[in-house]
């Protein structure tokens, strides 16, 4: 009888033992669970969550709304999503979509919202107080092709130059997209920068996920300025 109290008593303690090794293990692995939910929850749906309770969502919404000053993927018509000299770019979503017509409070022609058109006449308006003779006409009507390089362009009240001439671009300038690839309307965007071997161009309405910021090669040979980019027909600017 005691050998058999004796045996009992060990397979009990074994029986603890083992029970409390498994608890440990378990207990480790839900403790492992439970951190990766929560790293899962401040770094995804935190980012979305009005309420971003936990620091690292707040760091990921900061990161996120820093990364969108350059780009439009706002899900928002109407976030500003960049700006040149205070002047801000606008998210428009589809290409196509229009919210209306902007006009400036002297009843000015602004275009539509949130057209590439209206952001490049609010800049010009807004920055350098210029209005356009012909406050009218898609972002194809911008380059005259009948205008030689260098000649005024009575319609925009800026000069015209052709790309690949002698002119370089300047920060300010209008660049203007005519092709295939920007259907009947074409695209026009402002100069933001000049280097020694590209510019930096701003945009509105470059479509969703596109950047508001592109950089293109700046080539020159023999004298003669060529921006590479496909359909950059070329630019208009104050001289």
């Amino acid at each position: 009888m005691q050998k058999e109290k004796i045996v009992a008593g060990v397979i009990t303690v074994l029986l603890v033992g083992a029970l409390g090794l498994f608890l440990a293990g378990g207990t480790s692995s839900i403790k492992g669970l439970l951190s990766g939910m929560k790293w899962w929850s401040t770094e995804e749906t935190s980012s979305i969550s009005p309420a971003g309770k936990s620091s690292g969502g707040r760091k990921h919404r900061r990161r996120r709304r820093k990364g969108r000053r350059n780009s439009t993927t706002s899900s928002d018509v109407g976030t500003v999503v960049d700006n040149l000299d205070g002047v801000p770019v606008y998210y428009n979503g589809r290409v196509r979509h229009v919210s209306g017509r902007n006009l400036a409070p002297d009843g000015y022609n602004l275009g539509l919202k949130y057209q590439c058109v209206e952001f490049v006449k609010r800049y010009y308006y807004e920055h350098y107080h210029h209005k356009m003779p012909n406050a009218g006409g898609n972002a194809a009507d911008y380059f005259d092709s009948r205008l030689k390089d260098g000649a005024y362009n009575s319609a925009r009240g800026l000069y015209q130059f052709h790309n690949g001439a002698g002119t370089k671009p300047r920060k300010g300038d209008i660049v203007v997209f005519v092709g295939p690839n920007y259907t009947r309307f074409g695209h026009i965007a402002i100069v933001s920068g000049v280097y020694s071997d590209h510019i930096q161009i701003i945009q509105q309405n470059p479509g969703p996920g596109n950047p508001s910021r592109v950089d293109l090669p700046l080539i020159r040979t023999s004298g003669r300025w060529k921006v590479n980019a496909a359909e950059l027909v070329g630019w208009l600017g104050r001289r």
